[in-house]
């Protein structure tokens, strides 16, 4: 039965199985507290000289304390301590010095001596590394200066940098300041920012793509760095490998280049980027024929792009068709047509923090233009307290509603944007269009003159207009719209196919056979309209000569 105090606890002694105080040596006492005085020290002080130092004193201490036997009251005062070294304290005394405090036969002195003294040098490491180790706090973002920025951008910057400001050390927060700078062309502000979010965020491939891309216009091998570390943090992802083959292919590193396009089309097979760059990586290895095919897949896919239409015009300049090129080059002067540059989820969700309404309708027209139309109108929406005072909001609004298979929303956007801007020829087009859907014909026609009165040179409308007159009947008319079509804009094909076929059903053969010729040079050998074109053709002469 255990002995008690009178007050009814449990003695010390009889509790841990050691022997009174009172049995003790006298110099155990002093031992005692400079045993716990010196664990206190090295507990409480964690620069690496202090820890080394009172660890010293207190091996020393523990030595001339163990020789008669460890007091438990110190060992339950280190297990409560509260600090980093004294939780590396809990594991060792658990694991060493606790079996001899149930033990009814005590450790021998130097046995003893020799563990604790191991354990505090272990336990001092361990510290001192922890302190080593430590990741030091990030720097705070640096002042920028942006007295030339739009007051709109500067307003942007000024808020993300204050909430990176207030936490410093969010890798969601540094990352957010690096796109809001990227967007407004801080690049080596947003350099910064990105490489700061990656330290904090070391997994997140994220940062580690926005700095790439950030790097990329001044300095391509840091670049390149960047986005082979993306591509191995997130082997899935297209956008590293397609990426790094654009600038492989910058540097003419073209097997290399196609290794990594290689990789990106096994992934995305369908995605822009990749594909441009395989088009491109052909011209480079001289394969116009194989250059000018693909570039004719993705454009029978409905891609609109500016890259599209120049690699497909240097296919044709290297298969020697100077004017199909040229003509093919034309159309890069229309204003619909987009870059494919920002068609990278990372990269539009840097686009969407500018503040610079321009910067939002190209990101729209990039999404409209492979075919994500119900996105690009979501964002033109949604961005319109930003973007409704550009002149090409609701005209574009207008156009991809209507594409989008809104046609009553199309013309209510375009009707009501004519009220404050009636002279503005892209608001007749757009309105126009969408009576010509929604089946108004003359309606349709008037809003096209309306247009042309104000821009006589705009061939959309015009070819437009031709065909509302094909659908009225008047013939003559629509041939000859569609002449004045061609002769400002000699790149359109479609305009082209119509007016041959007209003339062929006129028997203008002559005529006919001039456009047909052309559009040999414009369209690939097996375009089945081209193809039924000139079995027409062929057919008639054949008819005139019996």
């Amino acid at each position: 039965m255990s002995a008690c105090t009178a007050s009814g606890k449990r003695s010390h002694a009889h509790f841990h199985n050691v022997a009174p105080a009172s049995a003790r040596p006298a110099r155990s006492n002093h031992s005692c507290s400079a045993f716990r005085s010196s664990i206190t020290l090295a507990c409480r002080h964690h620069t690496r000289n202090t820890v080394w130092i009172h660890s010293r004193r207190l091996a020393a201490n523990a030595s001339k304390f163990i020789n008669t036997h460890l007091p438990h009251t110190t060992i339950d005062y280190i297990l409560n301590l509260q600090s980093p070294v004294c939780i590396s304290y809990r594991i060792i005394g658990s694991r060493i010095l606790q079996p001899n405090h149930r033990a009814e036969v005590p450790m021998k002195a130097t046995a003893r001596r020799a563990l604790l003294t191991v354990a505090i040098l272990l336990v001092s490491i361990i510290g001192v590394s922890s302190l080593l180790n430590r990741t030091p706090a990030p720097p705070a973002p640096a002042k920028l200066q942006t007295s030339d920025a739009s007051p709109a951008a500067r307003a942007a910057i000024e808020q993300s940098l204050a909430k990176a400001i207030a936490d410093p050390a969010s890798p969601e927060c540094r990352g957010e300041l690096g796109k809001v700078l990227l967007a407004h062309q801080f690049d080596a502000a947003a350099a910064a920012e990105f490489q700061i979010a990656s330290t904090l965020a070391p997994r997140d491939f994220r940062w580690k793509y926005l700095l790439a891309l950030a790097e990329s216009p001044f300095s391509r091998s840091s670049a390149l760095q960047h986005f082979t570390e993306a591509a191995e943090l997130n082997p899935s992802s297209w956008l590293p490998p397609a990426r790094i083959a654009e600038l492989l292919l910058a540097e003419n590193r073209l097997g290399e280049a196609s290794t990594q396009i290689t990789v990106a089309r096994s992934i995305a097979p369908d995605e822009i980027r990749p594909a441009l760059a395989e088009i491109r990586l052909l011209l480079l290895l001289k394969q116009p024929e194989n250059a000018r095919n693909a570039a004719a897949a993705l454009a029978a896919r409905g891609i609109r792009v500016r890259e599209l239409y120049e690699l497909h015009a240097q296919a044709l300049f290297q298969l020697k068709q100077p004017e199909a090129a040229r003509n093919l080059a034309r159309q890069l002067e229309d204003e619909e047509l987009t870059a494919a540059g920002w068609n990278d989820p990372f990269a539009a969700a840097v686009l969407v923090w500018s503040t610079d309404p321009a910067d939002l309708l190209l990101q729209a027209r990039s999404l409209a233009a492979i075919g994500r139309l119900t996105e690009a109108t979501r964002l033109l929406q949604s961005g319109a307290n930003k973007a409704s005072t550009h002149p090409d909001y609701y005209p574009t609004l207008s156009r991809l509603l209507l594409e989008d298979g809104h046609a009553t929303k199309a013309l209510e956007v375009a009707s009501t944007a004519l009220r404050h801007n009636p002279t503005a020829p892209s608001l007749h087009l757009a309105q126009g269009n969408a009576l010509f859907t929604l089946g108004q014909r003359p309606a349709a026609a008037d809003s096209f003159r309306q247009a042309l009165l104000h821009k006589p040179d705009l061939s959309r409308a015009r070819f437009n207009l031709a065909i509302c007159l094909l659908q009225s009947n008047d013939i003559a008319a629509a041939t000859t719209t569609l002449a004045e079509t061609l002769h400002s804009a000699p790149e359109m094909t479609a305009a082209r196919l119509l007016i041959a076929g007209l003339l062929l059903d006129q028997k203008h053969l002559s005529e006919a056979s001039h456009h047909l010729q052309i559009l040999k040079t414009q369209l690939p050998a097996n375009d089945p309209q081209l193809t039924d074109l000139l079995t027409r053709l062929s057919q008639l002469q054949t008819t005139d000569q019996n």
